[in-house]
């Protein structure tokens, strides 16, 4: 990937990512060259059923992720070195201004997520602190689109939320070879509420990648956020239940070194 193409644009990138609302964020199409984008998809995985697949089925969230590097495709695995190498990770701090970005070698929480018709994942800020390393704040997300054909009926826009959770201020439709750029704050709401209703067989394939800022260790827990939509009414007391197991889960994570293939496969009994 030519990234001097794109630090070239970066003056118009950086006023289109910081006047961005409701929150800094980028959408570039075609940031890869069309022979890479489509190697991609080729080798994208057409289900969850291979073993190391992590099933997250709870109640904001029901998709698919796969981030063990050594069951990557190939060039999965070529795009998230790239996306970690020094040329890349520079390109990311000019254009969000946050410097010092440490790419995450864990791939926790990131690598391939795939949903299949009745996916979803319900509006939230991400969690901040990485559960296995507490100096680690993160502070962007990136998430690589790999949806050819994608049709609006399907459902699927990633939709951005005010800070008070009252309004949508932007869906991004999940469209081939785009890239998402955004901060990561604990008023960063984002998701896909709506479950999909893409063909059986079709699926919303994306790479998600995270990146952190090392700070001073920070023992407080901070996990994933989940919200409701004004509207949601009786969701309210099964999402708050479903917040206080997620952080329960993520204080076992941190002290007793769980990890989500465990949680995954009680889940997906």
């Amino acid at each position: 990937m030519n990234i001097d193409k794109w630090s070239k644009k970066l003056p118009e990138l950086l006023e289109q990512y910081h006047s961005a609302l409701p929150f800094p964020h980028i959408v570039i199409d075609d940031f890869l060259p069309a022979n890479e984008a489509d190697n991609l998809l080729l080798q994208f995985p057409a289900s969850a059923e291979d073993e190391g697949w992590i099933h997250y089925k709870h109640f904001n969230e029901n998709k698919h992720g796969l981030n063990e590097v050594d069951k990557l495709p190939a060039h999965v695995l070529g795009l998230i070195n790239f996306m970690h190498s020094p040329p890349a990770i520079r390109f990311l701090e000019q254009l969000t201004g946050i410097p010092h970005l440490i790419a995450d070698e864990t791939l926790e929480g990131a690598g391939i997520h795939l949903s299949g018709r009745g996916g979803y994942l319900n509006m939230h800020a991400d969690f901040s602190t990485h559960p296995q390393f507490n100096y680690l704040q993160r502070k962007i997300n990136i998430i690589r689109y790999l949806n050819k054909g994608w049709d609006s009926e399907y459902r699927g826009d990633l939709e951005l939320w005010d800070a008070n959770m009252q309004r949508c201020e932007k869906k991004i439709a999940p469209l081939f070879n785009r890239l998402v750029v955004f901060n990561t704050t604990n008023i960063s709401y984002h998701g896909f509420p709506e479950p999909l209703l893409c063909p059986i067989g079709e699926t919303r394939k994306s790479i998600a990648l995270y990146y952190y800022n090392k700070t001073e260790a920070n023992s407080r827990i901070q996990s994933t956020n989940y919200k409701t939509r004004p509207g949601d009414g009786l969701k309210a007391l099964p999402n708050w239940i479903d917040n206080k197991l997620l952080y329960g889960y993520t204080y076992l994570k941190r002290v007793a070194g769980l990890n989500d293939k465990f949680a995954s496969k009680l889940l997906n009994i």
